[in-house]
């Protein structure tokens, strides 16, 4: 009861009667009364049922409505209007539980970061693709609890970003923020999931505080379960997405990329694309060797739509 005061969660949905009865079921029912804001994010072709915000507050949640420009615009509105001393976002097909929340934001309490983020692992299937979550797709980033800080200017490579954690499950203390960084940090909503070359705005939105001066923590021990794709099809519709919004990213912080990233980059694929090969032919779950082979392209066509923006 102690943290009713200090914190928020925040849940950007498109707001479809589907989405309001699994965040309640996933995310409301298992936390204290009355935490919960969902943001119903429509597109611009959207049109929200005028029933969704009434539903919403029948289930103890509360609405609030924001529409256009992704989830970066949601969660900056929420930022912008932010009620509570720490923000905890999530997605809306993410399990969670208070523990989980509860260890996000004692970390914050406990330390002078400014964001921290969970543990995402995947919700089994019992699909084959259920492997491929769990390793090379995979949002798990161990069971190491890490903090960073950037020192001196020295700051951790963009391509190596992955490692602070993923916008599924994380938690920012915006007072400290403003008053560490004398400001708020806002989410750019060209890289907002929902755009073209979108999909990385969480791990800008990190990299962007990390490198303004503000701390970064991951909690291995505040587990959350996240949806993802089963099918072939959503399978390389992710892998291609996901490549074209690393592109993106890694042109907009181009400044602290080096050769050396690059030439790891490309060892790092060689060698993924080998490791599927072989899962491949001994009838092993493996992600699609044609989006393997076409992630280089994927990631140019990022970087080339960010140029030209």
């Amino acid at each position: 009861m102690q943290h009713l005061q200090t914190y928020q969660v925040v849940v950007p949905t498109r707001g479809t009667m589907d989405a309001v009865q699994r965040v309640h079921q996933q995310i409301a029912d298992q936390l204290p009364s009355g935490v919960v804001t969902m943001v119903l994010n429509p597109t611009a072709r959207d049109k929200l049922d005028p029933e969704i915000p009434e539903r919403c507050r029948a289930r103890g949640m509360s609405p609030t409505v924001c529409p256009g420009g992704g989830v970066a615009r949601a969660r900056n509105a929420a930022l912008t209007l932010a009620p509570r001393e720490i923000l905890v976002f999530l997605d809306d097909d993410v399990l969670a539980t208070s523990e989980a929340v509860r260890r996000l934001v004692d970390e914050l309490q406990r330390t002078e970061a400014c964001i921290a983020t969970g543990r995402v692992l995947g919700r089994p299937s019992g699909r084959p693709s259920d492997a491929l979550w769990r390793t090379d797709l995979a949002f798990d980033r161990g069971t190491e609890s890490r903090t960073w800080t950037a020192r001196d200017g020295v700051f951790v490579s963009p391509l190596c970003v992955w490692q602070f954690g993923v916008g599924a499950a994380f938690a920012v203390d915006v007072t400290r923020m403003k008053q560490m960084l004398g400001g708020m940090v806002s989410f750019d909503e060209r890289l907002s999931n929902g755009r073209f070359a979108g999909g990385t705005e969480d791990v800008d939105y990190f990299y962007s505080l990390y490198v303004a001066g503000g701390g970064i923590t991951y909690v291995a021990d505040a587990v959350f379960w996240h949806d993802f794709p089963t099918s072939s099809r959503g399978l390389r519709a992710k892998c291609r997405q996901y490549a074209i919004a690393d592109g993106a990213f890694y042109a907009k912080w181009r400044v602290h990329v080096s050769s050396t990233d690059i030439a790891s980059e490309v060892r790092g694929w060689c060698a993924r694309l080998t490791r599927h090969l072989r899962a491949r032919l001994s009838r092993q779950p493996a992600v699609p060797l044609r989006s393997l082979l076409a992630e280089p392209l994927y990631k140019a066509v990022g970087v080339l739509t960010w140029q030209l923006r």
